[in-house]
């Protein structure tokens, strides 16, 4: 699948407009300059990549906004010629009016049809200066929410799901290929009431675990993924709100993935794809860093070298009690990539801040004794990445160090 999520400020299309054989309204740019913005309607128009048919230029950042005009629809969008380097250039979508929202999963080589879960789509197209193609054209349309078909993926553990939920599944991956781990039922509605879980470990000496997300779409209100790094260690916790795609490394070798549904509203579920990978440079899954009542540093992975792309690194903070916790910046580079800070032990508690290429604020301080923080690298070209001083303060001093 592609999966690429990027923070790049986008220049994108001036456009053109000409009919297609269909009679749809057919958008044809020319040139990047500035987001064009598209209005669907339930009959489809379209749009293409610039130069199309023709080859579309090196050095792109060309996006488009879709909007439904009519209340309660999604938005579709249908490939009708796909044609790019997928070795360098990327075409990647969003699930809402700009690429600070979900994206959306789609394989580029068989996917035919993209659906948002809103009224909105933000589409990127990027291209580096290796080469070009033909470039695509996209038909875009709105629809009835209720009428959105499901995503239909293949899942070969689909038979094994619901025996997970009865008593666990074992699993042991290796480095050669992935093994598919999917909710029930997947890609239809996985039901209510679920308890599911599996053990995962790899025999491999100098060996841990690579966990790819590849679709989340689970219920609101209780419904979680739990992934724990160590089978007995405390989890990362993926929610509905859990709007990134990408891998997560447990460098344990042992790794627990456990789901579990409440009795309301369900969804599609989840699909993940899990194999041994050499250890790489600590990036948690979850890692807690206690400085009790003194101070701790903590840098991004290979710091002060490159971290690595495709990256996602979670750190809970924790402190003494009846302390508080500050975080002075002492160095940032992330170029695309993003860095955010929770007060509290999670990503459901209220955001201090986030960060991006070399801009931030110092210090931050939590109200309690937990700070969160949660690290993306998304981009092609990585940072050094960031370096953080975390000191435990006395609360009542109400943010003086």
């Amino acid at each position: 699948m592609l999966l690429l999520q990027t923070t790049l400020v986008a220049n994108v299309h001036a456009q053109g407009d000409e009919t297609d054989a269909a009679g749809s309204q057919q958008t044809s740019p020319q040139s990047c300059e500035g987001t064009q913005h598209l209005n669907a309607e339930s009959s489809y128009n379209s749009f293409t990549s610039i130069n199309y048919p023709n080859a579309y230029t090196n050095n792109l950042f060309c996006t488009w906004s879709i909007h439904s005009v009519d209340e309660g629809h999604v938005i579709e969008v249908s490939i009708e010629d796909l044609n790019y380097q997928l070795c360098c250039d990327f075409l990647v979508f969003f699930d809402g009016p700009s690429q600070y929202y979900e994206q959306i999963p789609v394989d580029p080589e068989t996917g035919s049809y993209i659906f948002s879960k809103s009224s909105d789509m933000f589409i990127m197209f990027v291209t580096d200066g290796s080469g070009t193609s033909q470039g695509f054209r996209l038909k875009y349309r709105s629809m009835l929410k209720s009428n959105k078909p499901l995503p239909i993926y293949e899942d070969p553990l689909a038979n094994n799901s619901t025996v997970a939920c009865a008593s666990g599944l074992y699993l042991t991956v290796d480095p050669n290929s992935y093994t598919y781990i999917s909710s029930p039922n997947y890609a239809n509605n996985y039901g209510n009431g679920l308890s599911c879980t599996w053990f995962i470990k790899t025999g491999y000496t100098g060996y841990g675990i690579e966990i790819q997300i590849n679709d989340l779409r689970i219920g609101p209100n209780d419904d979680t993924l739990y992934i724990h790094e160590g089978w007995n260690n405390y989890p990362i916790r993926l929610t509905q709100d859990f709007l990134v795609y990408g891998k997560i490394h447990d460098n344990t070798g042992e790794t627990k993935i456990r789901f579990v549904s409440d009795a309301a509203t369900s969804d599609t579920g989840f699909l993940l794809l899990v194999k041994a990978v050499p250890k790489l440079p600590a990036c948690a899954a979850g890692e807690s860093l206690d400085i009790g009542s003194g101070s701790a540093t903590l840098t991004t992975p290979n710091y002060p070298h490159t971290y690595y792309s495709n990256e996602i690194c979670m750190w809970t903070i924790h402190c003494q009690n009846g302390y508080k916790i500050k975080l002075a910046v002492e160095d940032l580079d992330l170029n695309e990539d993003n860095v955010y800070i929770y007060d509290g032990a999670g990503e459901n508690y209220p955001l201090l801040a986030g960060f991006g290429g070399n801009a931030f604020q110092s210090p931050l301080y939590s109200t309690g004794d937990y700070m969160f923080i949660k690290f993306f690298s998304w981009s092609k070209n990585p940072g050094t990445g960031f370096k953080f001083q975390f000191s435990a303060i006395e609360n009542q001093t109400n943010g003086a160090s």
